[in-house]
């Protein structure tokens, strides 16, 4: 129980209500009597205070910000469209499309002049935390012989194993740092073979896909 109570402050956080955007105030100051008194400037400025694409880019980034901690946690980032939806209904008739005499015949809901606004844009980023993997093989095989002549023994019998080990990062800046050891060893009873049992052994360090320090050995 002790254990789920660093998840209480997390929980409060996701209940609390979000900021609502408000229409701008700029209007009523505008009133006089029973007068409007608006100038270009006021409509300009009415406009973009009340324009919800704006509003929609100012809050991008806090998106983004949970993006680099999602990497920076090993996590892909995901990329979650944003769009402004205003479809006005008709005050007179109900059902009544008011933006599909200037649209065309489909109704188009979408007014927002950024369209689709794709965060997290571009290639997927590596991960940050450091990935160990590693693999192991043991195979045994007897093949029987029909001529002992060629492989001199009557029962070719092969032991293959082999073992790696791989560990990669990647890093901010877009670079990506990898290492790999690989070890194989094979034996067999062919008397024909002058090398047996086969040892082979290769290590490498890769930078950005390019190797950069390759160290092989038989």
């Amino acid at each position: 129980m002790k254990r789920l109570l660093f998840l209480v402050p997390f929980l409060l956080c996701a209940s609390l209500p979000g900021q609502i955007p408000e229409d701008s105030p700029r209007l009523g100051s505008l009133v006089r009597g029973d007068s409007l008194y608006l100038s270009l400037q006021d409509a300009i400025a009415i406009a973009l205070e009340n324009n919800l694409d704006v509003e929609l880019q100012r809050i991008g980034p806090g998106f983004a910000e949970t993006d680099i901690k999602r990497t920076q946690a090993g996590s892909l980032p995901r990329g979650v469209p944003f769009s402004v939806r205003e479809g006005p209904k008709s005050a007179g008739s109900s059902g009544a499309d008011l933006l599909a005499p200037l649209l065309g015949p489909a109704p188009e809901t979408n007014l927002s002049v950024a369209g689709q606004t794709q965060l997290s844009a571009g290639p997927l980023p590596p991960s940050l935390d450091p990935v160990l993997s590693g693999r192991f093989s043991q195979n045994h095989a007897t093949v029987p012989q029909v001529n002992s002549f060629q492989s001199g023994t009557s029962a070719l019998i092969t032991d293959t194993s082999a073992w790696s080990i791989n560990w990669q990062k990647g890093f901010l800046y877009g670079g990506e740092l990898r290492a790999g050891f690989e070890n194989m060893h094979q034996s067999l009873n062919h008397l024909r073979y002058d090398l047996s049992p086969f040892h082979a052994t290769s290590f490498g360090i890769t930078d950005f896909g390019t190797l950069i320090w390759p160290l092989s050995e038989v």
